[in-house]
């Protein structure tokens, strides 16, 4: 699952985030990206219309943390100054043996 340019526009992130882990099967794979960095992200949005002002991208370890909460293992955090990727995944429930 790809969330690309989204993050900042869900109202509640973590409940957005707990919700996304769920829908992922086990092994399934959840990539949170922006081509550009946080702060133009952030500084965008600032500038923009009323209606994304307060829309602001968190930092790539406070998602990741989200992410670890929502019992996904956290695979990458790239935060850099070209651009904002976050990879995480939901792991395979081991087999029981009888």
């Amino acid at each position: 699952m790809i969330c690309n340019a989204v993050i900042p526009h869900f109202d509640d992130l973590p409940a957005a985030l707990a919700h996304l882990a769920e829908l992922l099967r086990p092994g399934g794979a959840l990539v949170i990206c922006h081509a550009v960095s946080r702060e133009t992200v952030n500084r965008i949005h600032r500038e923009g219309p009323p209606a994304i002002r307060h829309d602001q991208l968190p930092p790539g370890e406070v998602v990741a943390a989200l992410l670890r909460a929502a019992g996904l293992a956290v695979d990458v955090v790239e935060d850099t100054d070209d651009y904002y990727f976050v990879r995480a995944h939901r792991p395979v429930e081991p087999r029981v043996s009888s």
